[in-house]
């Protein structure tokens, strides 16, 4: 059976005309994706997505 799924998404945030969207690329699938951005998200902020969570993209 299969479970949650563990992918996680990387992007990019960017402004629209109505809202704060995302545009994230799937590293598995190389899907793209659109999100609403969670409140306090700024333009050109990167960011991971999960399952059902934020976060601010991590530099090693």
């Amino acid at each position: 059976m299969q479970g949650l799924s563990t992918e996680h998404h990387r992007g990019t945030w960017v402004r629209s005309a109505m809202e704060n969207v995302v545009w994230a690329e799937s590293r598995v699938c190389n899907l793209m994706r659109v999100w609403v951005a969670p409140p306090g998200a700024s333009h050109g902020q990167q960011w991971v997505m999960g399952d059902g969570w934020w976060g601010p993209l991590l530099h090693d």
